[in-house]
C-alpha cells in the first residue's frame, strides 16, 4: 500500500518510506537463515481525512511444527506524518483495557495464559477502526496458546 494525494508531500513520503522500511524487513530479513514460506497482506481498517490506520500480517515458515503469523498496526495523522501513540491519543485505564480482554476472552472462548492476569503496561500495537476505537492486538503466545492465534481486542 502506499499514500497518495496527500495535501503535503513530506508528510505522504515519510509514510511512504515507513511502510517500505516495513516491508523491506519482511523480505530481507536479517541472519543467514531465509524463511522456508512468507506471506504478508495487508488491511485498511480506517482511512479519513486526518487519519490513516493500517494492519500488516505477516506469515513466515522457518521449518519445524507450524509457522509464525505477526500482526503489526501503522498508524499514522495524515496531517504530519507522525505515527499515532496510544497513550498521547487514548486515555483507557490499563485495568479498563484488562477488563475488555477478559471480555473479549470470555465471549469467544479464547483460553488465556494460566498466569496471565492482565496488562501492566500500555498496549503500542493496535489499528484504529473509527478516530476514537483502537483495535489492541496481541500476538500468538503473546496472553494465550498458539491455538488462539492473533487476539485483536476493540475498545469502545
Amino acid at each position: 500500500p502506499q499514500i497518495i494525494n496527500n495535501k503535503n508531500l513530506q508528510v505522504q513520503d515519510k509514510i511512504n518510506h515507513d511502510i517500505q522500511l516495513y516491508l523491506m524487513k519482511f523480505t530481507q530479513p536479517d541472519g543467514n537463515v531465509k524463511p522456508v514460506e512468507g506471506n504478508l497482506t495487508y488491511q485498511v481498517h480506517y482511512l479519513g481525512d486526518d487519519f490513516v490506520s493500517i494492519e500488516f500480517i505477516a506469515y513466515t515458515f522457518w521449518g519445524g511444527a507450524h509457522g509464525q503469523s505477526i500482526s503489526t498496526g501503522f498508524n499514522y495523522d495524515l496531517r504530519t506524518g507522525e505515527e499515532l501513540k496510544f497513550t498521547k491519543r487514548f486515555d483507557y485505564r490499563p485495568s479498563d483495557i484488562n477488563q475488555a480482554i477478559f471480555n473479549h476472552c470470555t465471549k469467544n472462548n479464547i483460553p488465556l495464559f494460566e498466569d496471565f492476569s492482565g496488562i501492566s503496561l500500555y498496549p503500542n500495537n493496535f489499528y484504529l477502526t473509527s478516530p476514537t476505537t483502537p483495535v489492541v492486538i496481541f500476538q500468538q503466545y503473546d496472553i494465550a496458546p498458539y491455538s488462539s492465534g492473533i487476539i485483536k481486542v476493540e475498545l469502545k
